[in-house]
C-alpha cells in the first residue's frame, strides 16, 4: 500500500482510506472533488501499483460503488 500517500497528492484526492469490516473484508473509502478527477484517478500509476499489489490475493472481484452525499442526512461539512 505504498501508493497511497502517492493518491493523496492526485488532484482532486480529499479522502482514500482503507477500512477493514469485523468479518475481515476490506473497504477502500474515497472522495474526490470531482467524477472527472475520480474517474481520471483510476486511470494513473499509483492506482496501477495498487492493483499490481493485490493481484492473486483477493478472494472475489472488487465492487466498485460510485455515491454521493445526501444533504439532508450528512454533515455538510462530510460532502
Amino acid at each position: 500500500m505504498d501508493a497511497i500517500p502517492d493518491v493523496h497528492r492526485e488532484e482532486g484526492c480529499e479522502l482514500y482510506a482503507l477500512h477493514e469490516e469485523v468479518e475481515g473484508r476490506l473497504v477502500m473509502i474515497e472522495k474526490w472533488s470531482s467524477r472527472e478527477l475520480w474517474q481520471r484517478h483510476g486511470e494513473l500509476e499509483p492506482v496501477a501499483r495498487i492493483q499490481a499489489g493485490i493481484k492473486g490475493l483477493l478472494r472475489e472481484e472488487l465492487d466498485v460503488q460510485e455515491m454521493y452525499g445526501v444533504v439532508s442526512s450528512s454533515y455538510p461539512e462530510s460532502l
